[in-house]
């Protein structure tokens, strides 16, 4: 999606397409601005459903909204992307996504647009509690897999399938 088709009331027009998502219980599982398409109508959708969650959590679907308020801050700015947001959701729902707007639950490419961007996500988490008004949260405690999480589970596994058929196999 190309940042200058977004207007503002394209903007609003993604949140309420999340909106629509969550309220069948569906997280998107994947926001971000590769899957922002601007349609041939002109209108905004949520493509690529793929890593979608049915029966969605609370948790999935305030993952979901801290991508899109940081995916339409790296699209536009800060303060455009809040407004549509406040919009939307309003301030309750905001605050209520606070906890999420951290680094482990953003995409790569994401983290990486917001380094190489003229903003911060701390300085995105202050506009957010600004236009709150309420005290900085706790950060939900998010739990990421990564590559050398899985391979140190498996050489583990590795390690103890090994000590365990040595030991097995010991005469006494």
């Amino acid at each position: 999606l190309p940042a200058d088709a977004l207007d503002d009331e394209l903007l609003r027009a993604t949140w309420r397409s999340l909106v629509r998502l969550h309220a069948i219980d569906i997280a998107h599982g994947r926001v971000d601005g590769e899957r922002l398409v601007l349609r041939n109508d002109g209108s905004v959708a949520l493509g690529d459903l793929g890593e979608a969650v049915v029966a969605a959590t609370q948790g999935d679907i305030l993952t979901d909204r801290a991508r899109l308020l940081v995916t339409t801050a790296i699209l536009t700015d800060q303060d455009r992307s809040l407004a549509a947001a406040l919009d939307v959701i309003g301030v309750d729902g905001v605050a209520e996504m606070l906890p999420y707007l951290q680094p482990a639950v953003l995409g790569r490419s994401t983290r990486r647009a917001i380094a190489d961007g003229e903003w911060t996500l701390g300085d995105l988490v202050q506009a957010a509690i600004a236009a709150t008004g309420v005290e900085r949260p706790e950060l939900q405690k998010i739990q990421r897999v990564t590559w050398k999480s899985f391979l140190l589970v498996v050489g583990i596994g590795v390690l103890t399938y090994f000590v365990i058929s040595q030991l097995l196999n010991v005469d006494f």
